[in-house]
């Protein structure tokens, strides 16, 4: 009926059932491996606040998947699982970049201000508002 398949020594699983079995075993070591990556990708996001930019139903199908403990066999989840970390990447970069931005320059004004004689404005690297209002502000190069 059809062509018999090839056994390995003595009275074990088929060859193509011992390369089945691996290719499992291997694809389920490959997603446990992206599963772990999307879950500590999204604690970053949320510790950074980009999370909370994402439509709720992106958040919805990320968190669902993992929770699921979903394989991620075929190419549809993945791309769409991708696209919302491409997302969540744009919104921490959006949140992170002016605060990172204005830290950067309050540091530089504070040095500068404090060389010129000015005693307190050494203070001014520690206070975060004014590091916000910088780099939200200011819109100068991304050097100083």
């Amino acid at each position: 009926m059809g062509t018999p398949t090839p056994r390995l020594m003595g009275s074990g699983p088929s060859a193509t059932d011992t390369v089945q079995r691996l290719q499992n075993d291997a694809s389920q070591s490959a997603s446990n491996l992206l599963h772990s990556y999307l879950k500590k990708q999204m604690t970053v996001s949320k510790r950074r606040g980009g999370w909370f930019r994402l439509e709720k139903r992106e958040r919805s199908m990320f968190s669902l998947a993992l929770r699921l403990n979903a394989t991620f066999k075929g190419s549809r989840l993945l791309n769409a699982m991708f696209d919302v970390l491409r997302k969540l990447a744009e919104a921490s970069d959006a949140v992170c970049t002016p605060l990172t931005r204005g830290v950067q320059m309050a540091w530089a004004f504070a040095s500068n201000c404090a060389r010129w004689g000015n005693l307190r404005a050494k203070e001014w690297k520690d206070d975060l508002e004014y590091a916000k209002y910088l780099g939200s502000h200011m819109c100068w190069g991304s050097r100083l």
